[in-house]
C-alpha cells in the first residue's frame, strides 16, 4: 500500500510531484507485526535534481546476469554496475537537503557498504570498468567522494589505489559541499568527523537553509513521509 489510497486525487499529486521531482514514485509500505517494510521503486538512477546527462535505466540492466537466490532464479545487475548504484544512491542519501535534515544518513554503516563490497568482491571487481562506467556516466565525482570518505572512515590497502585511478574526477566544491545540484549546494562549515553518525545535524545546518531549499524540504517530507 502506498501513503494515500491510490485511485485518490492526492495519491495522484504526489505522484505527479516525484515524477517531476525525483527519481522514484511515492514508497509503498506494508505493517507487518511490529515493523514496517518499505518498498521504493526508482525509474531512475540519478536523482531528480541531477544536472547531467540522464541515461536511459534500460540500457543501464542491458547486461543483467540471472542467479538463484533463495531457490528463485533472479536478474541482478553485475557487481561493477551494482558498486556503482550503490554508490548513487548512498551520495544521494549524503547530499538530500530533505534527508540531511530529517534523518543525517552521512553514517559509518553507509560507508561500510562501500568498504565490505570492495573487501568481500576485491578478486571479481574489475576497477577498469569502474573507470569506465564514471567516464560513460559522467559520475566520476560522485564515485571518488564516496570512496574518498570511506577511505577515512575505513582506512584500507585497497582505496587508495582505486583513488589514484580517479583523480582527474577529484572536485573540490562535491567534497566539501552538499546538496544535489548546483543551485542548493553550500559548503560545509561543520568538519566530516562531526558530521558522521550525527543526529543533531539537521538543526545545526537549519540556518543555511534558503526559502526554496524549505519548500523542496517541506514537499518531500509530505510525499514522502
Amino acid at each position: 500500500e502506498q501513503h494515500v489510497p491510490s485511485g485518490s486525487n492526492e495519491a495522484r499529486k504526489n505522484r505527479i510531484l516525484c515524477l517531476a521531482y525525483s527519481h522514484q514514485i511515492p514508497s509503498y509500505h506494508k505493517d507487518k507485526l511490529w515493523t514496517r517494510l518499505n518498498v521504493d521503486v526508482n525509474y531512475d538512477i540519478f536523482w531528480g535534481e541531477y544536472e547531467g546527462q540522464r541515461y536511459p535505466i534500460k540500457k543501464f540492466l542491458d547486461d543483467v546476469i540471472e542467479t538463484e537466490i533463495y531457490g528463485s532464479r533472479v536478474k541482478v545487475l553485475t557487481i561493477e554496475k551494482a558498486f556503482v548504484q550503490m554508490i548513487l544512491h548512498h551520495y544521494k542519501e549524503m547530499n538530500s537537503l530533505f534527508i540531511l535534515y530529517y534523518r543525517n544518513c552521512i553514517r559509518t554503516k553507509l560507508f561500510k557498504d562501500i568498504y565490505d563490497m570492495l573487501r568481500l568482491n576485491r578478486e571479481v571487481l574489475d576497477v577498469k570498468c569502474i573507470e569506465r562506467l564514471c567516464e560513460e556516466y559522467e559520475i566520476g565525482a560522485y564515485v571518488y567522494y564516496l570512496l574518498f570518505f570511506a577511505n577515512k572512515v575505513f582506512p584500507n590497502e585497497v582505496l587508495p589505489g582505486i583513488l589514484a585511478g580517479l583523480e582527474m574526477y577529484r572536485s573540490e566544491d562535491v567534497l566539501n559541499g552538499y546538496g544535489l545540484n548546483s543551485k542548493e549546494r553550500k559548503k560545509w562549515k561543520i568538519p566530516f568527523e562531526e558530521r558522521l553518525d550525527n543526529n543533531r545535524l539537521g538543526e545545526m545546518i537549519a540556518g543555511e537553509m534558503t526559502g526554496e531549499d524549505w519548500k523542496k524540504i517541506e514537499l518531500n517530507h509530505h510525499v514522502f513521509t
